[in-house]
């Protein structure tokens, strides 16, 4: 580490991990990098997974960041496994908390230091996320996370203008776009559900936080840009089908008690209104891919993660 980039790295964000995962966006990821470079992250605390994307990825991040950490893949394992590869290599090194960051999110200076000074201050906070502004129009929020009622995800702030509304907000998950999960936390819930492949993950293990007694909170001072769906816009097929084996996953885990045949009822309405609208919009593949995904999810054994 030089000299100048040790000046740079505040107290608070020692024993901070960054991890991101790349799948053929291999310049988005290089943007990513930079970003972290410029808000003053140690490149030895940044690891990077490939999920087998097939291309000189390896040769030209080593190129431009040789000490950052990567973790190729043969094949695309998800977003989850992923994300608990490089936790796992993380944690057992040492880190006391991991920034888990998807690569098309570009990191604004002093984020990694506020997210850290927070969760040093809050003992009772497990995951916080920075304040998400839309990379195209930076004065409107991406989303700041939201809250579960039991049978819907309610997301707040998406789209909308920020005037500090959210600021102080309970949430009751954040999403892993930019999310600084604590070691412990990692270790108590077992990381992701790797059964998640992509979408979901993160507010299932929000949710399994809290039910650890984890608190989840969003830092205002912390400020990330962010795109979205930029590795799934070439292929809406699979991401229809993500979204429909996910949201069933994640539904069956969390939705309880005597709610859970008012909503079996409603879902099954939601997944027919889902399969006309492709049909109807002349996207018979979406319409296949959404129906694989909903079978797929019943057919999914309950496996968890782990974080070893």
């Amino acid at each position: 580490m030089t000299a100048a980039l040790h000046k740079r790295l505040a107290p608070a964000a020692e024993g901070i991990w960054v991890v991101v995962v790349n799948w053929r966006q291999t310049n988005a990821t290089l943007q990513c990098l930079a970003s972290l470079e410029r808000a003053g992250v140690d490149p030895r605390a940044v690891v990077v997974v490939d999920n087998g994307s097939g291309d000189d990825f390896v040769e030209r991040i080593r190129a431009h960041y040789p000490d950052i950490v990567q973790l190729p893949q043969a094949t695309n394992l998800g977003f989850a496994k992923a994300v608990n590869l490089g936790a796992r290599y993380a944690i057992a090194r040492g880190a006391t908390a991991v920034l888990l960051l998807n690569n098309d999110a570009i990191v604004m200076p002093g984020t990694v230091q506020a997210l850290a000074q927070r969760l040093h201050d809050s003992p009772a906070l497990g995951v916080i996320t920075a304040k998400i502004f839309l990379i195209e129009q930076p004065d409107h929020l991406w989303a700041v996370g939201g809250r579960f009622t039991g049978r819907r995800v309610v997301e707040l702030g998406a789209g909308e203008r920020d005037i500090g509304a959210y600021d102080a907000t309970s949430l009751d998950f954040a999403y892993g776009c930019a999310l600084l999960v604590r070691a412990e936390v990692f270790r108590e819930t077992g990381g992701f559900d790797e059964r998640f492949f992509l979408y979901y993950e993160d507010i299932d293990l929000c949710l399994r936080a809290r039910a650890a007694g984890w608190e989840i909170a969003m830092a205002p001072s912390a400020h990330v840009l962010h795109e979205g769906s930029k590795s799934t816009r070439g292929e809406p097929a699979a991401k229809v089908y993500h979204h429909a084996r996910s949201r069933l996953l994640f539904f069956a885990r969390h939705v309880r008690g005597a709610t859970r045949i008012p909503f079996a009822v409603s879902e099954m309405a939601f997944i027919a209104r889902q399969l006309v609208h492709h049909v109807v919009a002349g996207e018979p593949r979406n319409a296949i891919a959404y129906l694989r995904g909903t079978l797929d999810a019943l057919r999914a054994p309950p496996a968890e993660a782990s974080i070893e």
